[in-house]
């Protein structure tokens, strides 16, 4: 439903604004329109937030202060550093193959683990 109102700003001045806000959206340096290496996988280890964008310093800050004293990093280093990484990986398979025994021996011990516990479960008669 449309109800009419007064206009706060004249049809001129309104179209100025709209030019210049696609002006702003397009040159502006905090454009994020592409998507970045880790976005939305990464969190910190020290306070467990989301690691996230931004264009200029900010902190995550609570009702009594700042959650976490880890600095930000830049994105550019970032996803450079990881596909550093990801390279040196793919020109050693040996440090893939480590990785996965790693890998498989901790879900193996974690599986015998949970079965012990299981077994002497409160609740659980096994004889």
């Amino acid at each position: 439903m449309e109800v009419p109102a007064p206009a706060l700003v004249s049809e001129d001045m309104f179209a100025l604004a709209q030019e210049q806000l696609e002006r702003n959206k397009h040159h502006s340096p905090r454009r994020t329109v592409e998507p970045t290496l880790l976005q939305g996988m990464l969190v910190c280890e020290q306070c467990g937030y989301a690691l996230y964008r931004t264009s200029s310093h900010t902190s995550k800050q609570k009702l009594n202060g700042p959650v976490c004293s880890n600095r930000p990093i830049r994105q550019d280093s970032l996803d450079q550093f990881v596909w550093g990484e990801i390279i040196r990986l793919l020109e050693d398979p040996g440090l893939i193959q480590t990785e996965i025994d790693r890998r498989r021996e901790a879900a193996q011990k974690a599986d015998r683990l949970r079965k012990r516990e299981e077994e002497f479960a409160p609740g659980t008669n096994s004889g």
